[in-house]
């Protein structure tokens, strides 16, 4: 009961936004070159810093699969 509660309140979102921060530091050393081991959580003065809400945690249109590429519908099915 209780673990159900910690769980939804702040274990979920917890480690959403640490996944969300880390895909961004993922990008920004996709994008520029600067590896994921510079940048630190404290360095919330720099602009560029890797920030979770860059990263979107649910389709805008609420469906998976329509921002699937077309591509998708050339593949065999299983």
């Amino acid at each position: 009961r209780w673990g159900r509660l910690l769980d939804r309140v702040m274990i979920r979102p917890l480690v959403g936004w640490m996944t969300a921060w880390s895909f961004d530091r993922l990008r920004i050393w996709a994008e520029t070159g600067v590896e994921p081991e510079a940048w630190t959580v404290l360095a919330f003065w720099k602009p560029g810093r890797p920030r979770a809400s860059r990263c979107v945690r649910k389709p805008s249109n609420g469906l998976v699969m329509d921002d699937a590429p077309a591509t998708l519908d050339a593949l065999e099915a299983p």
